[in-house]
């Protein structure tokens, strides 16, 4: 099973597909960063837009969720298109903060893209066209009644 950390609400058996105005709401580093990454991106990839954002590990999904929220949805795939090292995209990031130079940024995005490449703990992101709901693991009343167990 992979996980999928989303803001919509979905029930067990629905398809859940790419958000395609994610790209739209960034601003700064984090724009030029999704520009390179999709001028990079192999051939058979499309744009990061185009794909839905999958964790491989539970443990990923609840970090993720603990700081940007959402819902937590156990979900099942046809097809992975890719998966790469979250961590990588941190590390692009620091490039991005410490260099002007466009081939190092180029280089550290074709890193990514590498599917031999991966960090010492790698956090595997899966890129898929949609996902199917087979379970959901934190909705907003599970969410409240953990934030009323932690405040007690």
């Amino acid at each position: 099973m992979l996980y999928r950390v989303d803001t919509r609400e979905y029930e067990v058996g629905e398809m859940i597909s790419p958000n395609t105005t994610f790209e739209e709401q960034l601003n700064g580093d984090k724009k030029e960063i999704e520009a390179i990454l999709n001028a990079q991106r192999p051939k058979h990839v499309p744009p990061r837009s185009e794909c839905l954002f999958l964790f491989q590990e539970l443990s990923a999904a609840l970090r993720f969720c603990s700081v940007h929220g959402g819902y937590i949805y156990g979900v099942s795939i046809k097809t992975c298109i890719f998966r790469g090292d979250m961590n990588i995209l941190d590390n692009i990031r620091f490039v991005f903060k410490l260099t002007g130079c466009e081939a190092l940024k180029r280089s550290a995005a074709q890193f990514y893209w590498n599917p031999y490449n991966h960090t010492f703990h790698p956090c595997y992101e899966i890129l898929a066209k949609n996902a199917r709901v087979e379970a959901v693991l934190l909705d907003a009343n599970m969410r409240e009644a953990l934030k009323t167990q932690l405040d007690e």
